[in-house]
């Protein structure tokens, strides 16, 4: 669909032609790019991180693998699963682990979703951003490649976060509102 935007041919598979060809080494980074740039909440996902026999020789206990299907964060680590338990926990990052001093660990974290699933306005983000990506390689006109830019990112004077990307955005946080954290212990007995 993208290719058919900038009004190339459109493509069947991601080989046999050099549109195709480059389509596939651009599609996937740009893919995951786009799903660990934003919290989206089609890419939320809760684990039990696997304890691993090794021992931290820091101030940690115990070191956790994150899980492979990992896209960014952590975002929290918590001791439970229960729904309505906001106590997260301490931990430290260390490449494709993470360090606790507790001895369950459940995440919350961006995981890579099908992308058949994605919501519409994800889709409609991802193919808008793959227009000014396809248009820089695949034609001669830079015009034509900073207008979709601008269609799918919004100008630099937004932050590069206007466009396409904060309506995107706008959905995604609208059709999931913020939870009520529950009240502290001390304030409820005021």
């Amino acid at each position: 669909q993208a290719l058919n935007l900038i009004g190339q041919a459109p493509i069947d598979s991601f080989e046999g032609s050099d549109p195709a060809e480059s389509a596939a080494r651009i599609y996937d980074t740009t893919v995951a790019a786009i799903l660990s740039e934003h919290d989206w909440k089609i890419a939320r996902g809760k684990r039990e991180l696997a304890r691993l026999s090794e021992v931290p020789i820091n101030q940690w206990k115990y070191y956790y693998q994150l899980p492979t299907e990992f896209l960014q964060g952590p975002l929290k680590l918590f001791t439970s699963t229960a729904i309505g338990d906001f106590s997260s926990i301490e931990f430290e990052r260390f490449g494709a682990k993470v360090a606790s001093n507790d001895e369950r660990v459940f995440i919350d974290l961006s995981v890579t979703p099908n992308v058949a699933d994605l919501p519409p306005y994800l889709k409609q983000f991802i193919v808008f951003d793959l227009c000014w990506r396809f248009a820089e390689v695949n034609t001669d006109q830079s015009t034509k490649m900073l207008a979709w830019k601008a269609t799918a990112r919004g100008t630099p004077e937004e932050g590069m976060r206007g466009g396409y990307s904060a309506v995107a955005r706008h959905a995604d946080a609208r059709n999931n509102p913020v939870q009520e954290a529950p009240l502290s212990p001390f304030l409820a007995v005021r």
